[in-house]
C-alpha cells in the first residue's frame, strides 16, 4: 500500500465524514425543531426558535455532533491523521532497516567462516603449524557471534509477529533450520583443522588430503545450495513484517519463505540420516566410557526428535532436563576423562563422517548442476 495514496484516502474519508456530520447536525436540529413547533403551536415562530435554541435538546444534539466536526475539520486543515500514520510508517521502516542491517552483518559473518574454512582446505600441512592454529582460533571466534546473531534475528522476528498479530504461517522452529547449517560448516571446518593439528603430515598425507578435499565439497555445497535459501527466507521474513505490505505481496513472501524452508529441511533430512548411521557423538575419542556416552547420546536423540516435531517449544521447557534420558546422558559424560572430553570438543566430526557428508553434498551439487545446466566445480 503506497503511503501517499493511504494519506490521500484518509483526507478523502475525513471530508466525507465532515459533510455527513454537518448534514446530521442540521438535519437533526431541523427535525427536532419541527417536533418542538408541533408541541408548542400557540407560540409565535421567533419565540419557538429562541426557546428551542435555549433548550437542553439543542445543546445535547449540537455538542454531540459539533465536537467530531471540530476534530475532523482540524484533521483536514493540519493533516493530523496523515502525520500520525507517517510517524508510524517511518518508525516501522527504521526498525525494518535495522533488522536488514543485522541480516547483512550475519551474511558477512558467514563469508568470514567460509574464508577461514577454505584456509583449512588449502592449508599445506608440511608448512608452519601455527597457521592452522590461527585458523582454529579464527573459527572459534566466529562461533558465538554467529549463533547469537541468528538467535537474535529470529527471536526479534517472532516477538514482532506476536506484537503485530501477523499470521505468517511459520514457527520459530522453522527458521531454526538456518542455524543447523551454520553449525554444520563450523563443526566440519573446526574438526578438519583439529585433525591436521593432531596428525603428523608425513605419516598421514593421504588421510589429511582426503579430509581437506571433503571439507571443500561440504563448504561449497552449503554455500551454493543452502546459503541462498537461508538468506532468502530471512530477508523475505523481514519484508513480510515491514510496513504497508499488501495482501498480494504478503502471499508472495510467504510462498518464498515456505519454498526455502522446505528445501532446507528436505536437504537436512539426508544429513540427519547420515548422522544416525555414524558415531557423530564423541567421534575422535575411544574407550568404554566414550562408547557408553555415545550410546546414551543416540538414545537421547531418538527420544527427543519426535517430541520436538510434536511440540517445538519443548527445548525451552525445564521438564526436558529432568527426563531419564537426559540424566543418563549427563551421567555417562561425567565418567569420560577430562583429556578425552577436550579431544571430543576439538573435533566434533570424524574424518569418515566428513567424507560421507561430502558424498551427500556431491550428489546435491550434481543434481543442481544437471537441473540448471551449470558446470560442477569445487
Amino acid at each position: 500500500m503506497n503511503l501517499r495514496r493511504s494519506g490521500y484516502g484518509i483526507r478523502q474519508w475525513t471530508r466525507v465524514f465532515l459533510i455527513v456530520m454537518v448534514i446530521l447536525l442540521v438535519g437533526a436540529n431541523l427535525t427536532l425543531f419541527a417536533i418542538y413547533q408541533q408541541a408548542n403551536p400557540n407560540l409565535p415562530f421567533p419565540q419557538q426558535l429562541m426557546s428551542y435554541l435555549q433548550s437542553n435538546t439543542f445543546n445535547v444534539v449540537t455538542l454531540t455532533t459539533f465536537l467530531p466536526i471540530l476534530l475532523a475539520l482540524a484533521n483536514e486543515l493540519f493533516n493530523i491523521g496523515e502525520t500520525a500514520e507517517q510517524r508510524i510508517y517511518d518508525k516501522e521502516l527504521a526498525l525494518s532497516d535495522l533488522r536488514r542491517a543485522a541480516i547483512d552483518e550475519l551474511a558477512s559473518n558467514w563469508n568470514d567462516i567460509y574464508s577461514a574454512g577454505f584456509e583449512v582446505v588449502f592449508f599445506n600441512a608440511e608448512g608452519d603449524q601455527t597457521k592452522i592454529r590461527k585458523s582454529r582460533i579464527k573459527l572459534s571466534g566466529l562461533t558465538v557471534p554467529g549463533v547469537n546473531a541468528f538467535t537474535q534475528i529470529i527471536t526479534e522476528f517472532f516477538d514482532l509477529v506476536e506484537a503485530k498479530s501477523v499470521e505468517t504461517g511459520f514457527t520459530q522452529t522453522d527458521l531454526d533450520i538456518c542455524i543447523r547449517y551454520f553449525n554444520l560448516i563450523l563443526a566440519s571446518s573446526m574438526s578438519v583443522a583439529a585433525l591436521i593439528g593432531a596428525h603428523d603430515w608425513k605419516e598421514n598425507p593421504n588421510v589429511i588430503r582426503e579430509v581437506q578435499s571433503s571439507l571443500g565439497v561440504v563448504l561449497q555445497g552449503v554455500k551454493i545450495l543452502a546459503q541462498i535459501h537461508i538468506f532468502r527466507s530471512l530477508y523475505s521474513f523481514n519484508e513480510l513484517l515491514g510496513p504497508n505490505v499488501s495482501p498480494e505481496k504478503a502471499d508472495q513472501l510467504r510462498k518464498q519463505i515456505s519454498e526455502s524452508i522446505d528445501f532446507l529441511k528436505n536437504q537436512y533430512d539426508e544429513i540427519l540420516k547420515l548422522q544416525d548411521a555414524h558415531d557423530v557423538y564423541f567421534p575422535s575419542a575411544q574407550g568404554e566410557e566414550v562408547d557408553a556416552a555415545r550410546a546414551a547420546a543416540k538414545s537421547y536423540q531418538r527420544w527427543i526428535r519426535p517430541m520436538i516435531k510434536k511440540d517445538p517449544t519443548i527445548l525451552s521447557q525445564n521438564a526436558l532436563t529432568s527426563s531419564p534420558e537426559y540424566s543418563n546422558l549427563m551421567n555417562a559424560i561425567t565418567l569420560i576423562p577430562l583429556a578425552k572430553k577436550v579431544e571430543c570438543a576439538n573435533a566434533a566430526y570424524s574424518p569418515l563422517f566428513i567424507e560421507q557428508l561430502a558424498e551427500v553434498f556431491f550428489v546435491f551439487l550434481l543434481k543442481y548442476s544437471l537441473q540448471f545446466d551449470v558446470p560442477l566445480q569445487f
